[in-house]
């Protein structure tokens, strides 16, 4: 399974620092990037750093999102061969452990 590499933690958190400043402009109407940095080239730069790192964050989701759904996927295997596996053991066993497997089997799905 891969793992997030460091251009996806560079950009998750800078989303985080970005989503933190539009939450201080939403609720005290305060920008701390223009407070720290003051309304030069340097800040605008930094606005757009966060934009790309949205942007690239949007791919990395993309790529989580995959490998989810190729775990789901084995899990959902996983489970046909469980199924199987006990419905190949019901063909074989006595009347009474049946009677179980049957019970089991209404448990599972």
């Amino acid at each position: 399974m891969n793992r997030l590499n460091w251009l996806d933690w560079t950009s998750f958190t800078l989303l985080v620092v970005g989503g933190i400043n539009w939450g201080l402009i939403g609720f005290f109407n305060f920008n701390l990037i223009t407070a720290i940095f003051g309304t030069g080239v340097f800040s605008s730069i930094l606005f757009a750093i966060v934009g790309l790192a949205a942007i690239y964050a949007i791919y990395s989701l993309t790529k989580v999102g995959a490998i989810s759904s190729m775990v789901t996927h084995e899990k959902d295997e996983r489970r046909c061969a469980e199924r199987l596996r006990r419905q190949m053991a019901f063909e074989t066993s006595s009347p009474r452990t049946r009677s179980i497997d049957i019970a089991l089997s209404h448990l599972i799905k």
